[in-house]
């Protein structure tokens, strides 16, 4: 499943991503990559119009604190654009 959610975000398909970037999620809360991933995805959506429902914004701020890779600064942005804190 992450592999293929990995995919679907790369190639822009992010609805179909999400939820399972959001089930693997569940089972392994560190992965750096999947949370990357899961922030651009939710990110992107919200960029086109989507608008952030109050799971999706809780989900979205735990991935943020959780993410501590390299692209930090990036996903201190994404939330910020988000309205999420």
């Amino acid at each position: 499943g992450r592999r293929l959610a990995v995919l679907y975000v790369v190639n822009g398909r992010y609805a179909e991503a999400m939820p399972l970037l959001d089930a693997h999620l569940q089972e392994q809360p560190a992965d750096q990559d999947a949370l990357f991933a899961a922030i651009v995805g939710q990110y992107e959506q919200f960029r086109v119009g989507q608008v952030l429902s109050n799971i999706n914004r809780a989900k979205v701020k735990r991935y943020g604190a959780a993410y501590a890779g390299p692209q930090k600064n990036l996903v201190a942005k994404y939330l910020e654009a988000m309205g999420v804190r």
